[in-house]
């Protein structure tokens, strides 16, 4: 079986990491997100992916490489932004003789596997079955409302108030080829808002509940609640004690340097190649590979890109996120939403919100 990621936008609301770092690259504490995505396909009989790239492709391309886990990976790439409907019409060729196939967004981290997604579709005999999850509040998503035998009978887009649905599309479909017919060729189009409304008018779409951990990790905040309940699942076991203090749930990387003197945790996600300085304490944070902390510092709420470099005695708190090799000098505070560009280096403390960009 073959599956379709769209991983072909500009991921806005994750700058300033997303300006130099595609977000299926972006860490889910020990591997990408991408890889965990391959994971899960794998278990259900995937054994080819094709990526749709646009916004940093080539970068994507070089680090993701042409296999993983034993699962090809091929590239469908866009010359211009196709939307979400418009990159599955530019797959056909490549998604040619497949009976079934799979498409899901590149910003989703789900915990399940999504075989009762495709056992659906192969019974209910439709052009599209869609991944739904119900939730407490809808109205930061396009809610499906659905009948007793759950077909898709219309979609209400970032509903306000009262809803008489808490379905969401959780952006994971099971797709028949008939699909191509009811995309347009060349162009920007939306599935949401083109492709399934006419699947649902015709009787072709078909919800499928999930009832498994899901995260849109296309926000900051989604991003870091989404490492933070990894670490409980997978790793309050970990042991790093007798080195440095540490509070669980933690995650350390390959060839960490940590003095011992530091504080790691709770819920710290830290890369390969870090470095920590003495009495450093760090919290609620993520930091990328190869990041570098100055002594008495103190890191609270706060995601750092690849290479940043930290000095003494810095303050980062309060949904501080920092761009690939952004540099912060000494007895600098960072408080209160403060996104820096890549390779910034910051000379003066900031009360957000700030966006700095050079």
């Amino acid at each position: 079986m073959k599956a379709l990621i769209l991983a072909g936008g500009y991921a806005t609301r994750l700058r300033p990491l997303s300006f130099t770092m595609p977000k299926q690259l972006l860490p889910m504490v020990d591997k990408p997100l991408l890889h965990r995505t391959i994971e899960n396909l794998k278990e259900v009989g995937v054994d080819e992916v094709i990526l749709a790239v646009n916004y940093l492709a080539d970068s994507l391309k070089k680090r993701v490489g042409s296999e993983y886990g034993g699962v090809k990976i091929k590239y469908s790439r866009e010359a211009k932004p196709l939307g979400t409907g418009g990159p599955i019409k530019k797959a056909e060729p490549m998604l040619r003789g497949e009976n079934i196939f799979l498409c899901l967004n590149g910003d989703i981290l789900y915990q399940n596997n999504v075989r009762g997604l495709i056992q659906t579709h192969e019974k209910r005999g439709v052009t599209a079955t869609i991944m739904l999850r119900e939730v407490e509040d809808p109205s930061r998503f396009g809610v499906a409302v659905v009948d007793d035998q759950m077909f898709v009978r219309g979609f209400i887009e970032k509903p306000k108030g009262q809803v008489e649905s808490r379905y969401i599309n959780a952006g994971v479909y099971a797709l028949s080829p008939e699909i191509f017919k009811y995309i347009p060729k060349g162009r920007w189009v939306s599935t949401e808002t083109e492709v399934f409304p006419r699947l649902a008018e015709k009787g072709e779409l078909v919800g499928y509940p999930y009832k498994g951990e899901w995260f849109d990790v296309g926000r900051i905040e989604d991003y870091m609640e989404a490492n933070w309940h990894l670490l409980e699942r997978f790793f309050m076991d970990a042991d790093y004690s007798g080195v440095f203090k540490v509070s669980k749930p933690v995650y350390i990387g390959s060839k960490a340097e940590i003095n011992s003197d530091a504080s790691i945790g709770p819920y710290a996600v830290l890369g390969s190649n870090i470095q920590v300085d003495r009495n450093v304490r760090i919290e609620r944070s993520i930091l990328f590979n190869g990041v570098k902390v100055g002594r008495l510092t103190s890191i609270c709420e706060a995601v750092l890109g690849e290479n940043v470099e930290i000095g003494e005695n810095v303050v980062l708190k309060g949904k501080v996120v920092l761009g690939e090799g952004v540099k912060v000098l000494d007895d600098v505070t960072l408080e209160g939403r403060v996104n820096v560009c890549p390779h910034v280096t910051v000379k003066e403390s900031l009360n957000g919100p700030w966006n700095v960009l050079s």
